[in-house]
């Protein structure tokens, strides 16, 4: 699926996290891209309610929301570039 677009957020705080979130419908599924995320949320609502946020994470969003569409997060890295 490479024409999808996407817009990517480094949430560094929990109020940066909701605002990356903001306007998505909170049953939208949230999915990890590396395997050292150990944020239990597995929907946009959960990710809303995490009472902290144990480092930044960066949060892949479409622009352009469909039935099918993720959210994508994954321990933010300074040293990774995005593809």
């Amino acid at each position: 699926m490479s024409n999808v677009r996407i817009s990517r957020v480094t949430a560094r705080t929990l109020d940066g996290l909701r605002v990356a979130l903001a306007g998505l419908p909170g049953e939208m599924r949230a999915l990890p891209f590396t395997d050292d995320v150990d944020v239990s949320a597995e929907t946009v609502g959960e990710l809303r309610s995490l009472a902290s946020l144990p480092y930044a994470i960066d949060v892949f969003v479409p622009y352009q929301l469909l039935d099918s569409s993720v959210v994508v997060i994954g321990r933010h890295d300074e040293n990774r570039s995005p593809d």
